[in-house]
């Protein structure tokens, strides 16, 4: 037997299943941002320990008056970030 209730619970089930895989949806795309977030900060944190460590090599071989052609091979740094280190050691 057929009545108006079974319409309203039909309807209110199907809003609210959408509720819930809207919801869901949110929830993942929150949880891959983040984790995307996450990995872009890991990757900038790896290449500016990279670069700071480039730095320091870079000053220890200007101390031992390596040339500079040595430095930027060994440290891939460019030749005018070495210059601008000699001159402020």
């Amino acid at each position: 037997e057929y009545n108006d209730d079974d319409d309203v619970m039909g309807a209110y089930d199907w809003k609210e299943r959408i509720k819930q895989e809207t919801r869901i949806s949110v929830e993942e795309d929150y949880k891959d941002k983040l984790e995307s977030a996450r990995n872009d900060g890991i990757s900038e944190g790896i290449a500016e320990g990279a670069h700071n460590k480039a730095i320091e090599t870079a000053k220890e071989m200007i101390k031992d008056k390596m040339p500079i052609d040595k430095i930027t091979k060994f440290t891939k740094l460019d030749k005018r970030v070495i210059e601008k280190l000699s001159k402020d050691l």
